[in-house]
């Protein structure tokens, strides 16, 4: 899909035309939510086995090129603790932060994860006499043993990723005002993986119910055949005699 537009915004379907008296095409519906460039972006939502390194690239406009980037822990971005900075002597231990302005990214290397690491985490840019700019991702540390191709690996993908300054707090009175993140670019879940993906947990899964509905269509359209047959069988003999 080429040239996206905000109203593009909806819901679509991988579909795959079955054919046939009776047979209903096999689909999978996902979400696609078209938002306004953001300045720093990155993936989603990534994982990893235990023990194990992840390198995340955060990627930044041109304007940000010489600003001070870091990487930002918690689920909240005003009370995040702050990881690594790009700006700061960084010993070899778990966290490291690499940035390229020739290539606007900065990446970040996580070494050693397990499973206590996992959580919302920010790629973040420093601005001097304003509200820092920054994107969220979740990262998700799982046990090596119990990961399988078809349920654990979680597949990343580079979006458009909603992103938003640090909250302007303006007190008149006992009034304040937050401005919060809602969500990612664009949203899919695998085929059978029970999964929620953004903010407002949005699901798409296809529950057991549909399989036993197909099931129980396909054999209903089986014994009609087999019935017909029959009856035709027999005409066909009385008429002979």
């Amino acid at each position: 899909m080429r040239n996206l537009k905000t109203n593009d915004t909806g819901i679509y379907w991988c579909a795959v035309e079955i054919g046939g008296v009776g047979e209903m095409d096999d689909s999978q519906d996902l979400i696609i939510e078209v938002k306004d460039a953001r300045s720093v972006r990155t993936v989603s939502w990534v994982s990893a086995k235990r023990g194990g390194s992840v390198t995340i690239p955060c990627y930044y406009d041109q304007k940000y090129k010489h600003h001070v980037k870091y990487w930002c822990r918690g689920s909240n971005w005003n009370s995040c603790s702050t990881l690594a900075r790009s700006d700061s002597n960084q010993p070899a231990g778990k966290v490291l932060i690499s940035d390229d302005p020739a290539h606007l990214v900065f990446n970040v290397t996580m070494r050693n994860l397990q499973e206590k690491d996992s959580d919302t985490y920010w790629c973040a840019v420093e601005i001097h006499g304003a509200a820092d700019d920054g994107v969220y991702l979740q990262l998700i540390v799982m046990e090596a043993t119990a990961v399988s191709p078809k349920q654990g690996e979680l597949t990343t993908a580079l979006q458009q990723t909603e992103s938003f300054t640090s909250s302007t707090q303006k007190r008149d009175g006992l009034t304040s005002a937050t401005k919060h993140p809602t969500g990612w670019a664009v949203t899919t879940c695998p085929s059978g993986a029970l999964t929620s993906t953004t903010n407002e947990n949005l699901n798409t899964i296809q529950s057991p119910r549909d399989h036993t509905w197909h099931f129980l269509l396909h054999a209903a359209v089986g014994l009609v055949y087999l019935l017909c047959t029959g009856v035709a069988i027999i005409t066909w003999r009385n008429h002979r005699q």
